[in-house]
């Protein structure tokens, strides 16, 4: 096997020829090998960085939105869309939906003094918003996130690096104000762990509150061009 094939943050072992190296970290052989290569991105010639595939500013580019080329999405539809999901969520608590209860019960757990993100590194993310955080919210603010990332990028929708970014940039915003800046993002191990840890908790019923906001969606533009079709004043 040669160092092209190797995976940088296997977490096996480390190798015996470096019994101090720090667990899922590449060894020493592999950063100086790395940095001899140009950035894996077409045309760019820089030299990357020790870990990874590109230089250094795409590097910070991918860490700060999850994507090489794309952008973070417009907050004015997620704001829009959030208001929406949060109005669905409190009807569906209201009227004691099994679902709606169970994800707003397994994000308060999460957040709880004594869950497991608070004995994890790479936890850091949740522990900022874990003490301010309303669990209704946090399931707000995911939805709307992937409720337009549905709508607007279906191929960000499913690139998991992507939708993490997107989604604790947005709940890095529920933490107290030194966490609510964009460029807090600067590790994507922990964003990823962040909206991880959100989705598997409450992966169902952020699945069925995106499905009913989007057929609301489609059932209010069917209704506007019904009652105002193309043509008349």
């Amino acid at each position: 096997m040669t160092y092209e094939d190797l995976d940088p943050f296997d977490t096996g072992p480390p190798h015996r020829s470096c019994p101090g190296q720090r667990k899922g970290m590449p060894p020493p052989e592999y950063w100086a090998w790395n940095v001899t290569r140009q950035c894996a991105v077409p045309g760019c010639k820089r030299m990357r960085e020790p870990v990874g595939r590109y230089c250094r500013n795409h590097y910070r580019r991918f860490v700060t939105y999850g994507h090489i080329s794309k952008r973070h999405l417009p907050g004015s539809e997620i704001w829009k869309t959030k208001i929406r999901a949060r109005a669905l969520l409190d009807a569906s608590i209201e009227a004691q939906h099994p679902t709606a209860l169970a994800g707003v019960e397994a994000i308060r757990r999460l957040l709880a003094p004594g869950s497991f993100i608070h004995a994890e590194e790479k936890h850091e993310y949740l522990r900022r918003i874990s003490s301010t955080a309303n669990p209704r919210e946090v399931i707000a603010e995911t939805v709307a996130v992937c409720a337009c990332l549905v709508r607007f990028d279906p191929d960000g929708y499913h690139d998991p690096d992507y939708l993490a970014t997107q989604i604790a940039r947005r709940l890095l915003k529920l933490g107290p104000r030194r966490y609510t800046g964009g460029g807090e993002l600067k590790s994507l191990k922990r964003s990823k762990a962040m909206a991880g840890a959100v989705l598997d908790v409450c992966g169902p019923l952020v699945t069925l509150m995106v499905a009913t906001v989007e057929r609301n969606r489609k059932l209010r533009r069917r209704k506007r061009t019904t009652t105002n079709p193309k043509g008349t004043p």
